[in-house]
């Protein structure tokens, strides 16, 4: 029940999604559906051992395979990222620990080099939110903190430019501190291209 997000469409026809709610535990679930409306529930969220209430949609990796996140729940109770397939096959790739960040309500992206890629609203540095990267196999680095002067509150997935860099945008900071606009290499360069000014400007 309640998805929140959009869907993803894999080679096979097939659509993919996540649902906040239901499935076996009411932590939400994972499901495909055809063009033509039949649905299947691929997996359920248990809270404690895979995560619970995924509000993101779902990212096609480079090696075919559906990646996503969940808000709360694995084993520190900050949300997960995990893998599955379009048959079911699950793996919890990550618990976001403390300082990390939680609550994720923004997706993957996939980048050139293969990996995937993503933003935290908190943890950090400062605890204004971070921008991570997370391999295939589950090697998690928290690549870039913002520290409210460059950003802070990132609510929206990155998009990659043309040049490879991975685009933006912040809810709050910056030198009005009502948000900016800025890159970051794959390998943790920030870059503030804009503050947005006040109201009054």
């Amino acid at each position: 029940g309640y998805p929140f997000a959009g869907l993803v469409q894999d080679a096979d026809g097939n659509f993919y999604g996540t649902s906040q709610e239901g499935g076996d535990n009411s932590f939400g679930a994972v499901f495909k559906i055809t063009p033509g409306g039949v649905v299947t529930r691929l997996r359920s969220f248990s809270f404690d051992t895979n995560g619970a209430a995924p509000v993101t949609g779902l990212t096609l990796g480079a090696d075919g395979e559906l990646y996503g996140l969940t808000s709360f729940g694995g084993t520190t109770f900050g949300g997960t990222i995990f893998k599955i397939t379009t048959s079911g096959a699950f793996t919890t790739l990550h618990s976001f620990q403390n300082g990390e960040g939680f609550t994720h309500q923004t997706g993957l992206t996939l980048a050139p080099d293969g990996n995937l890629y993503g933003v935290s609203r908190d943890g950090g540095s400062a605890d204004f939110g971070n921008i991570f990267r997370i391999t295939t196999n589950g090697d998690f680095t928290i690549i870039a903190s913002f520290g409210f002067t460059n950003g802070a509150v990132p609510l929206c997935e990155l998009t990659v430019g043309p040049d490879g860099q991975l685009y933006g945008t912040t809810q709050l900071g910056g030198d009005a501190t009502f948000g900016t606009v800025f890159k970051v290499t794959t390998n943790g360069t920030l870059t503030t291209l804009a503050s947005f000014p006040s109201r009054d400007n």
